[in-house]
């Protein structure tokens, strides 16, 4: 019976797909209906077991993150999860080098904040933090060049995660899922929060 229900509920969802692509004037192969079908999100974005990350350096990303987009009338980075998403992106899609360079880059960050203040950074406050972020953006010792250079890739995987999250493409990002007309002269006083044009993930 298991066996033969499979089939049924591929079928069906084809189906669901036929008719969706039909409302929305889209033309889909059989081939793309079949990869449309059998297609399955990743269950496994947020999870206790980082991919890549050990647990002290899920920790330190999630606090670096936040200093990135911290939370303010809407939820930060840390909110929205973006370490989990750095932690799935690293593993997946990074190199081996740029893997080594981010959480070398956190280990170093601990280190840096045992030494001066006996803590980790996750445990640190937040003029801490930012003390020793304002050290590692500009390069100055502890921290090289090449981890200023670290720590913008580390920045701009935040931003990627932040703003295509639902919070941050409806809540820090104005969303409108089917948008108007186009008016070329409006006064930016009006304008209000820029336009979320990402998908969530």
């Amino acid at each position: 019976m298991i066996k033969d229900s499979q089939p049924m509920a591929d079928a069906s969802k084809r189906d669901s797909l036929k008719t969706l692509a039909g409302l929305l004037g889209l033309g889909l192969s059989a081939t793309t209906l079949d990869v449309l079908a059998d297609y399955q999100p990743p269950q496994d974005l947020v999870t206790d077991s980082p991919k890549l990350f050990s647990k002290a350096q899920m920790r330190s990303a999630s606090a670096l993150a936040e200093v990135v987009i911290p939370t303010t009338d809407t939820p930060g980075a840390q909110a929205v999860g973006a370490h989990h998403y750095l932690d799935y992106h690293l593993s997946r899609c990074a190199s081996k080098p740029e893997q080594l360079a981010i959480t070398g880059l956190l280990d170093k960050l601990d280190a840096t904040a045992l030494r001066g203040h006996e803590r980790l950074f996750a445990a640190l406050n937040a003029e801490q933090q930012s003390a020793l972020v304002e050290k590692l953006h500009a390069g100055q010792a502890p921290f090289t060049a090449a981890d200023a250079d670290t720590w913008s890739y580390f920045i701009s995987l935040v931003v990627l995660a932040y703003y295509s999250s639902e919070v941050g493409a409806t809540q820090e990002l104005s969303y409108l899922a089917v948008p108007g007309g186009y008016d070329g002269d409006m006064p930016f006083s009006e304008v209000g929060r820029a336009w979320s044009l990402q998908p969530f993930i």
